[in-house]
């Protein structure tokens, strides 16, 4: 057991009295424009800070810089992906084995 001075305050923790709400999920009929989110929110930020860092350097700006870069990039892929999916939803389908 382990003493503590009597000057110390202790603070008991009860896990068991915290309680989580599982998150609502969004229809599985939306999940083509759930994929390009995550996609494109992801690839964009890859493609921003490689290339902001490739063409400016890594200093203390590049932070900065990338989400910038990223402001403008992922929208523009977004809307992309979006206008271009039925296209490569054929090409997948014509290249690939049922």
């Amino acid at each position: 057991m382990e003493t503590v001075p009597p000057n110390c305050l202790r603070m008991q923790v009860s896990v068991s009295a915290m309680t989580v709400t599982p998150m609502k999920k969004i229809p599985g009929k939306y999940s083509g424009i759930v994929f390009t989110f995550y996609a494109t929110a992801l690839m964009a930020f890859i493609m921003s800070a490689f290339l902001v860092a490739f063409n400016t350097g890594v200093d203390s700006g590049w932070p900065l810089r990338t989400l910038r870069a990223y402001a403008l990039a992922w929208p523009l892929a977004f809307v992309s992906l979006l206008s271009i999916r039925p296209l490569v939803l054929k090409l997948v389908a014509w290249t690939t084995q049922a």
